[in-house]
Formats: C-alpha cells, sequence, structure tokens
C-alpha cells in the first residue's frame, strides 16, 4: 500500500511541476508501467548511460554485439520538433530480445531508444547476462556488496536520473533487462 502511494505521489508530481518534470513524465511511464515496484532497490550507477559493451551506437555495433540471426525492422516516426520531418526507429531484434535506436533523419546520428533483454546473450558490461543468480550479479556490480539481501527488482540510474536500466529477477535469477535512456 505504501508503495503504491509513493509511486502516485511521484507520478503526480511528475505531472504538475513544470515542462521538464512532463518530458520525464512523458518518457518514463511506459518503462515503469511493465515492472512491478514493490521491493526494488534504487541504485545510483553510470552503467545505466552505458550498459552495453559496445561505446559506438550504429546498427553494424548493435549486428556485432548480437550476433548472427538478428532481423532488422524500421518504422518511420514524426520528428515531435521539426515539422515535416520524419525519422526512423530501427529494432533489431533477436530472440525475445530486442535493442531499439532512433535515426534522425537530417543527421547521420543514431541514439538508442530503448532495449529489452530477455534471452543470456552477453551484451552488457560487467559480464551480466539472462539466467545469473542474484549471487552472479552481485559481483558483477561491487555497489551489492553491502545488500544483505537482493530484491526481485532492481533500478539502476543514472547521476542525473535520466537513464534507467531496471533488472527483473525471477526464482534467484535474472530473467529481463530493460534499458530506457533519455531521449528528448
Amino acid at each position: 500500500m505504501r508503495s503504491c502511494f509513493v509511486l502516485c505521489f511521484i507520478v503526480f508530481s511528475l505531472q504538475v511541476s513544470g515542462k521538464d518534470a512532463q518530458k520525464t513524465h512523458w518518457r518514463i511511464w511506459p518503462f515503469f508501467q511493465s515492472v512491478p515496484k514493490p521491493d526494488t532497490l534504487t541504485l545510483e550507477h553510470n552503467l545505466a548511460m552505458r550498459p552495453f559493451i559496445t561505446d559506438t551506437i550504429s546498427v553494424e555495433a548493435i549486428k556485432q554485439l548480437l550476433g548472427e540471426g538478428f532481423q532488422i525492422f524500421k518504422t518511420s516516426i514524426p520528428n515531435r520538433f521539426v515539422a515535416g520531418q520524419v525519422d526512423t526507429l530501427i529494432t533489431i531484434r533477436k530472440g525475445r530480445s530486442y535493442i531499439r535506436l532512433y535515426a534522425v533523419s537530417k543527421s547521420e546520428k543514431l541514439f538508442y531508444e530503448q532495449a529489452e533483454i530477455n534471452d543470456p546473450l552477453p551484451v552488457f558490461k560487467r559480464s551480466m547476462c539472462i539466467g545469473q543468480t542474484k549471487s552472479d550479479i552481485r559481483k558483477c556490480l561491487p555497489e551489492l556488496t553491502g545488500t544483505k539481501v537482493i530484491p526481485d527488482n532492481i533500478l539502476i540510474m543514472d547521476a542525473n536520473g535520466m537513464d534507467y536500466l531496471f533488472l527483473s529477477f525471477a526464482k534467484d535469477k535474472l530473467q529481463k533487462v530493460v534499458f530506457q535512456p533519455y531521449l528528448d
């Protein structure tokens, strides 16, 4: 009950506290809808900014990261800030996992839009992988050393609270990792 109240308060606060908060609310609300909150441990760590082994954001880098057997899907999307400009969402999917990139049509830059990893793919820094136990993850994230009991949900955010990495466990094993970076 207390967790529900806290979540409602946060959402209400984001809705009424100005333009920047509304942008943040718009960006993180779908993320929070898809994950349970009652027993979430929150950590501040720069891993939330760059969770993948590759430092390059490109379709080629993500294809190499995922290995063989991926599929690529492209979707046109109107740019929210430039009237008449159409950008592209590029989803690179393998198994039950995907990494989605946002491609701005007027430049050659790509940005991470979102990622969800549900398969044991070796894509993360710190040697995290789906299927590892909480003890394995404790070794990957020394910040968990002082934590007596690791809950089933860990929310890792960068120092600015803009990029999020959510780890979800079931029966002591890592089941899903969701990456939600800031994208304006």
